[in-house]
């Protein structure tokens, strides 16, 4: 098991999970939501923000365990 790719999926998959949570539960805690939504519109705005705060940080993470749990390292 190689720790770094298990350290660093745990930090990615968690910083998806809190940001799930916090967009659920208090998204006026989500300080760039607001300028993606004036940027973009309330739809784009929303669909960008779950993308790159949400859906590519968890994959990201999940990639980093697998990777983890198989032995490889994806630094070198």
């Amino acid at each position: 098991m190689d720790i770094s790719a298990a350290v660093i999926g745990t930090l990615a998959l968690g910083f998806g999970l809190v940001t799930l949570a916090l967009r659920l539960f208090n998204p006026a805690k989500l300080g760039k939501l607001q300028p993606m939504k004036e940027r973009f519109g309330e739809r784009a705005g929303n669909v960008a923000h779950a993308f790159f705060y949400i859906a590519l940080p968890s994959v990201y993470g999940v990639f980093c365990l697998i990777q983890s749990y198989l032995g490889r390292s994806f630094m070198g």
